[in-house]
């Protein structure tokens, strides 16, 4: 786990965090798609490959 390819899903700008997270609003904690890793590269990794915010301030506050 962790040497996955993340699935490449373009998306538009204004899209929400839901689309590939789930209902965030309710979460204390948002997780990664089935079966990626939480670690900080994959993250940055698949947000870069669907344009989604690399901001980190975004998630983490």
């Amino acid at each position: 786990m962790g040497d996955e390819k993340p699935q490449q899903l373009p998306l538009s700008i204004g899209e929400a965090c839901s689309v590939c997270h789930g209902n965030v609003a309710g979460m204390t904690e948002v997780q990664p798609q089935k079966g990626q890793s939480l670690k900080m590269g994959t993250c940055l990794d698949c947000h870069r490959q669907t344009n989604a915010s690399t901001d980190c301030t975004i998630c983490h506050k």
